[in-house]
This record gives structure tokens, sequence and C-alpha cells, in this order.
């Protein structure tokens, strides 16, 4: 993951056309596989799963 790479709730969906598209990707399923492999396979890549998670609950 990028070092300055910032996130933001400000670049989250902000449309309803948008938000209506985001409901349909199953964020919480992604990021649950992602720990399963991070904690299984690759723990030097917790740190930015760590990062993006933070965002579940706004894509």
């Amino acid at each position: 993951m990028q070092e300055k790479l910032k996130l933001s709730k400000s670049q989250g969906a902000s449309t309803p056309a948008e938000k209506q598209r985001m409901q349909n990707v199953p964020y919480a399923s992604a990021i649950g596989l992602i720990m399963y492999a991070v904690r299984c396979t690759r723990p030097d890549v917790a740190f930015a799963q760590n990062i993006t998670s933070r965002f579940q609950q706004n894509p």
C-alpha cells in the first residue's frame, strides 16, 4: 500500500446513484476474505488490510 495514500469519508459515494451501485458490492465478505488471507498466509499485508477495513462501513 502506498505510504501517502489518504482515504477519507469524503471520497465515498455521494450521489444516490453511486450509493445504490455500491450497495451491490459485498464489502463485508471481501474484507473477511482478505482478513483470512492476511492471518493465514501473509502477515506483512496486515497494515494495508487494517487501513482499508476502516472504510467498510462507508465504502
